[in-house]
C-alpha cells in the first residue's frame, strides 16, 4: 500500500498539471456551436477585466498588450503540439506533461506581469477570475469527452 501511494504521489503533480490545461488557459473556456471549448477574444477578456477590476485607462493600456502576447504564446504552444483550431490530436503522456508545463509558464509570466499593474484588491479579483476561467475550461473539457 505504501509503495502504491508513494508511486501515485510521484505522478500527482503531473496529473494536476495536465488537468490544469486551463488553465491551462487563463481565459474563460466557452463551448462554441460545434461544442468545442473556445477562448474568449482579447477584447472580450479585456472588457471583463475593465468591469470586474475597475481598471484605469492607464492600466487598460498596459494590460491589453499583455493579453495579446499571452494569447499568441498559448496559440503557438498549442500549434507546437498539433492542437488548436478545432484540431484534436492524441498526445502521449510525456507530450501532455510538456504541454501543461509550457502553458503554465506562460500563465505564470502573465500573472506576474498583472501583479505589477494591479493593486492588491484588483489582483485578488484577478485571481478569482482566473479560477473561474479554469473551472469553466475544465467543465467544457469534461463535456467534450
Amino acid at each position: 500500500m505504501t509503495f502504491t501511494l508513494t508511486r501515485f504521489s510521484r505522478y500527482l503533480p503531473m496529473a494536476i498539471a495536465i488537468l490544469m490545461l486551463s488553465l491551462i488557459f487563463t481565459n474563460t473556456a466557452m463551448a462554441s456551436e460545434s461544442g468545442k471549448p473556445e477562448l474568449p477574444t482579447v477584447s472580450e477578456q479585456l472588457e471583463e477585466f475593465k468591469i470586474r477590476l475597475q481598471l484605469t485607462p492607464e492600466q487598460i493600456s498596459q494590460i491589453e498588450p499583455l493579453l495579446t502576447e499571452s494569447r499568441q504564446q498559448r496559440t503557438n504552444i498549442l500549434k507546437k503540439y498539433g492542437l488548436g483550431s478545432g484540431v484534436r490530436k492524441n498526445l502521449s503522456f510525456s507530450d501532455k506533461r510538456d504541454l501543461a508545463k509550457d502553458l503554465r509558464r506562460v500563465r505564470d509570466e502573465n500573472t506576474q506581469d498583472m501583479a505589477k499593474i494591479l493593486n492588491k484588491e484588483q489582483f485578488a479579483e484577478f485571481e478569482t477570475i482566473q479560477e473561474e476561467q479554469r473551472e469553466a475550461f475544465r467543465k467544457a473539457m469534461k463535456n467534450r469527452i
